[in-house]
């Protein structure tokens, strides 16, 4: 076992920041469904910080790799969840799409428990970050055309929308997500810890701001 290290803030702090943004959703949606997927995507893009936690916390690449294969086997299905989440507030919702993408993910899933999805591990003086094999280059480009049909249905939803202030908070919200949104990368820097937060950040302002466009487009 390691000792303190201040590299375990971050993720501990994207967890913190993740379940009190989902808790909020869900107690200010009245669990409708747009505030429930929230609630989802705040859960879903933290799960990376436990495999982080965990590698301040063990030295035995073992141990640590059961907590990676365990945490990505989840992971996997964060696709689906983010692209229905957007597919429900530019109402656009495809559920063949959503099988289709499922069907990945729980294939995807299969893989991470072998080595065709992580096969070891980079080391760096803040810690360690799995070595990826082909089953994980798929999931990248998975997320990587996820974030592409995000940008898609923004577009879609822009060209639709008629109330300016709407459109203003969606073409924000559209430049910040691809601008930022990580699922599809993982590299073994250290500022990938921070991306979580901003990915967070996404969440707190569709959650609250959101109010306020719906006070004024009213």
């Amino acid at each position: 076992m390691n000792g303190f290290s201040p590299y375990i803030i971050p993720p501990l702090l994207c967890l913190l920041t993740g379940y009190s943004l989902a808790l909020v959703s869900l107690i200010w949606g009245r669990f409708k469904k747009e505030n429930s997927l929230l609630a989802l995507i705040c859960v879903w893009w933290t799960l990376l910080s436990y495999a982080f936690i965990f590698h301040n916390i063990e030295n035995n690449q073992e141990k640590v790799m059961v907590v990676e294969r365990f945490v990505h086997t989840l992971y996997v299905f964060a696709p689906v969840v983010t692209i229905l989440f957007f597919q429900v507030i530019a109402d656009r919702v495809n559920k063949i799409l959503i099988l289709i993408c499922l069907v990945i993910s729980i294939v995807l899933a299969f893989f991470v428990q072998t080595p065709y999805y992580f096969y070891g591990f980079y080391t760096y003086h803040w810690g360690m970050i799995a070595r990826g094999g082909a089953a994980f280059q798929i999931f990248t480009l998975y997320g990587f055309i996820t974030t592409l049909y995000i940008l898609f249905l923004f577009i879609q939803k822009i060209k639709v929308e008629k109330n300016h202030i709407i459109r203003l908070k969606i073409s924000l919200f559209c430049i910040f997500f691809i601008s930022n949104f990580n699922i599809h990368q993982r590299s073994g820097h250290a500022w990938n810890r921070f991306l979580s937060f901003q990915q967070l950040y996404f969440c707190s302002a569709w959650n609250y701001d959101l109010r306020d466009i719906k006070v004024q487009a009213g």
